[in-house]
């Protein structure tokens, strides 16, 4: 494990990718060598296909993948660039300032986070999942982060986003997955998993759907988070009697979710946030991530009733530059 010196500026952090490795540093040419590409040209350069239609969008949209596309692939002159590259040809991780800042962002905030005062749940996850991918134990944060979410947990079950909010299902996610994080008895036994059980029965709808709280909008989102706070603490699978979705046609929490997941996607053939709305790629993934939650008749049944195909079709039409980024929706600006 080292470092490579060129003229003065490390290059290649982590590894050195040795004599015979296709980013190997000429010693008399200061050169970075290409022989095999590791980052395909695809995902640094324009796409082949482009609208010729200009618009002000279009230019401003010119503008910032000209800015983004210098950082996407290392040049044939290495001191030309203004940031260092690893060998792969892409810029390396600043793990140790990267580090720095997750864990300054878990001490005490400015007085301007308080428009943030629902998102606690998020503040927790967000962190601490950054954390736990850079290899740091965060399991030293295990106090203060049961302390934290204790107070935001309702008696009527679920997570609220702050101090004496109603539940919501995204502050339910965020909380669970930030206490199955940091693990232990302390933190996995704050859940009350009976309420959170009678709580989610609350959220699920007849036509197959989940509110994103009592009273609030159903959409993808609702089913994604559900499924995996179900899936995560192992509850039930049956509807509970108090659930007024609860009919012989559904006594389950995955009734009619296949067929509600189906109607969310658009004729362009992505996948909207709900039945006759705009597709969103952040929508796809939740649809995708809802079905891998329960495998089997689930993954089988969407699979029938959506049309799978087409979703790649929608995707390549919110792709700008492949591998710099994905608009959210077809002709959306990045």
């Amino acid at each position: 494990m080292q470092d490579t010196e060129v003229t003065g500026r490390t290059l290649f952090h982590d590894l050195d990718p040795g004599p015979d490795s296709p980013y190997s540093v000429s010693a008399s040419s200061n050169m970075l060598q290409k022989d095999s590409l590791l980052v395909p040209k695809v995902f640094s350069t324009w796409p082949p296909i482009r609208d010729p239609l200009v618009t002000g969008t279009s230019e401003a949209q010119d503008e910032t993948v000209n800015e983004c596309l210098p950082f996407l692939s290392a040049p044939d002159d290495p001191d030309s660039s203004l940031v260092d590259f690893n060998f792969h040809g892409i810029p390396r991780l600043e793990r140790e300032k990267h580090k720095a800042f997750l864990h300054n962002s878990l001490g005490n905030l400015p007085a301007g986070f308080v428009a943030a005062d629902a998102s606690r749940p998020w503040m927790l996850y967000w962190a601490l999942s950054g954390l736990q991918l850079l290899g740091e134990d965060i399991s030293r944060y295990r106090e203060r982060v049961v302390s934290t979410l204790t107070p935001l947990q309702n008696p009527e079950g679920g997570f609220g986003g702050g101090h004496g909010h109603m539940s919501h299902c995204a502050a339910s996610y965020a909380a669970v997955l930030s206490l199955a994080m940091v693990g232990g008895d302390e933190a996995l036994n704050l859940i009350n998993r009976k309420t959170m059980w009678k709580w989610i029965g609350d959220l699920k709808q007849p036509d197959g759907g989940f509110r994103m709280c009592v009273g609030g909008e159903e959409d993808v989102r609702g089913a994604y988070c559900s499924m995996v706070i179900i899936s995560l603490l192992n509850l039930p699978m049956e509807l509970p009697q108090t659930s007024t979705a609860r009919t012989d046609a559904c006594a389950t929490f995955l009734s009619g979710l296949p067929e509600y997941l189906s109607r969310c996607q658009s004729f362009e053939g992505g996948i909207s946030g709900s039945p006759n709305t705009e597709a969103h790629g952040a929508y796809a993934f939740y649809i995708s991530m809802s079905i891998f939650s329960f495998t089997g008749s689930l993954l089988a049944n969407t699979r029938q009733k959506a049309d799978s195909p087409d979703v790649p079709t929608n995707l390549s039409t919110v792709a700008t530059v492949i591998g710099l980024a994905d608009a959210g929706r077809s002709s959306k600006q990045l």
